[in-house]
């Protein structure tokens, strides 16, 4: 009888970001990132945004923000 072996394989993802930041003022200077991150920031924004000022309207005690016809959707 033969014996099984089971062998574990673990997947780690990374996510490289490298940020210049200046640190006299307090800003940003330059960002770079991999594809897979800005893919996962651009997925944000597509985004239905009534559906986002609807949900924020919802979660806190301040007023519906009216922009146009997009509150209304």
């Amino acid at each position: 009888m033969a014996g099984t072996v089971i062998q574990s394989v673990q997947q780690v993802d990374r996510v490289i970001l490298r940020v210049l930041v200046d640190n006299e003022r307090n800003k940003v200077v330059y960002a770079e990132a991999g594809k897979d991150f800005v893919d996962a920031l651009f997925s944000f924004l597509t985004l239905p945004l009534g559906t986002i000022a609807r949900l924020v309207a919802k979660e806190s005690n301040v007023e519906a923000v009216r922009f146009g016809s997009i509150s209304s959707l």
